[in-house]
């Protein structure tokens, strides 16, 4: 599981955030809820010192975190977390139905093998043009030396 700060969680649900949330306290108090916690029951100030990351996540939504389950919380984001976010923010999102049923055909091993035949042909042609530049290099700063020295 990924994991990320409670300010940053804020931000980037405030930044997506419909008109009817315009105000950081209906972002967090949609976070708390989701973690069955009333922001009303906070200082009045915690929603924008949590965005800013001045005050910590408090004790009781860190111990709500821990003892609910996936499941819960899940639920809980559904049904007040959700509601708040603006959809047609002209980003691109992922259809998560889709990139689940997504399949990626694999060549057979006989046509693997040969991509892999082709490319090793390829890489030794690579290093012989490489060996054959740094001969030509060599021979070119042997003439140049030849006439500097010869000039001596």
């Amino acid at each position: 599981m990924k994991r990320i700060c409670l300010g940053t969680m804020i931000t980037l649900l405030y930044q997506s955030r419909m008109r009817s949330a315009d105000k950081i306290k209906t972002v967090c108090g949609g976070i708390f809820a989701a973690f069955g916690l009333d922001i009303d029951n906070f200082n009045k100030e915690l929603p924008s010192h949590l965005k800013s990351g001045h005050d910590p996540a408090p004790g009781n939504l860190i111990d709500a975190a821990r003892n609910l389950s996936i499941e819960d919380i899940d639920r809980g984001f559904e049904e007040y977390v959700l509601p708040l976010i603006h959809g047609s923010t002209n980003r691109w999102y992922l259809d998560e139905d889709t990139f689940k049923h997504f399949q990626v055909p694999i060549p057979a091993i006989r046509e693997q093998e040969g991509i892999l035949e082709r490319i090793g042909k390829h890489v030794e042609k690579m290093e012989n043009a490489k060996r054959e530049i740094k001969r030509q290099e060599d021979e070119i700063m042997s003439i140049i030396d030849g006439i500097v020295g010869g000039d001596r």
